[in-house]
């Protein structure tokens, strides 16, 4: 081979080469991903379980029937062609990872009645629309127990497939995922939460022992994360149950740890860094002191 087409073959195989392994490299899942439920989850590493005629390709997250679902990474949400029976969703995220969730909810009430189908506001979120682009957190379905898990305990299977090849086990980055304190769908501008639980600090920051959540959009539950700092809105205000339907105004330095209490948060435009509630993100505008 004379030796000028030598140099090209080489320099051919070399960007082959390069783009081989730069294809490789891109073809890895982000190292962090949201956890993709809201609220108290059970689940193990039953990826490779065995099934009937086939082993598990997923991860099973037990939780509250209708609990929030929400996308795992920013990228774009379809409805599989596939998907009939059961209510599934495939979240193709911006790294080029397909994350598969089925078994979302198929139930009009909180008993296993099938009678919902797959439609938006039961099995999806209300606004949500097969190809639709949607951010790291937001509100996408709830979970269910529709398809072949009719009948059994509501959970969402969770699939994890690197540039949309096999899947592989999501376990690891579950483990590593961080919990949301709350999901909202896309088209919420702005909410407000009310956080249910005891006094945990009364200082620069208030904290919040949280038992219960709700939000302005309507969901109700119990949240993963049990403690939120939270600063002082202008104008706060401070009042105490003195007794059933009594209140009467507070001063803040009247609260005392460990004493049940209700806060209110000021209205805020829906973030990724406000669903993960770090300390003084979030302001109280109303705390409602309730006694120990």
């Amino acid at each position: 081979m004379p030796r000028g087409h030598r140099t090209t073959y080489r320099s051919i195989l070399t960007v082959l080469l390069l783009g081989l392994f730069a294809g490789t490299a891109s073809a890895e899942p982000p190292k962090q991903i949201m956890f993709p439920v809201i609220g108290p989850v059970q689940y193990t590493n039953d990826f490779g379980a065995p099934r009937s005629g086939h082993s598990h390709r997923g991860n099973d997250l037990m939780a509250a029937r209708k609990a929030p679902v929400v996308a795992v990474e920013a990228g774009r949400v379809e409805r599989p062609r596939w998907s009939s029976s059961d209510c599934s969703l495939i979240l193709t995220g911006e790294s080029g990872t397909e994350y598969w969730y089925l078994h979302l909810n198929n139930d009009r009430t909180q008993r296993d009645d099938n009678g919902g189908g797959c439609r938006n506001g039961i099995s999806y979120a209300r606004d949500l629309r097969s190809g639709m682009h949607v951010r790291a957190g937001q509100l996408i379905g709830y979970v269910g127990d529709s398809g072949n898990a009719g009948g059994g305990s509501p959970h969402l299977h969770f699939e994890l497939h690197p540039e949309g090849s096999g899947a592989v086990s999501p376990y690891k980055w579950l483990r590593a995922a961080p919990r949301l304190l709350y999901a909202v769908p896309g088209s919420a501008a702005r909410v407000r939460l009310a956080l249910y639980g005891n006094v945990k600090e009364i200082g620069m920051s208030f904290g919040v022992g949280v038992s219960r959540i709700a939000v302005s959009t309507g969901w109700r539950g119990t949240p993963a994360i049990g403690r939120v700092s939270l600063s002082y809105a202008e104008g706060l205000v401070v009042e105490r149950q003195t007794k059933p339907g009594a209140l009467d105004l507070a001063p803040l330095a009247s609260a005392r740890a460990g004493e049940k209490v209700s806060v209110w948060t000021s209205w805020f435009a829906p973030t990724l860094a406000t669903q993960m509630a770090g300390a003084n993100v979030l302001a109280a505008s109303k705390i409602r002191l309730r006694g120990l």
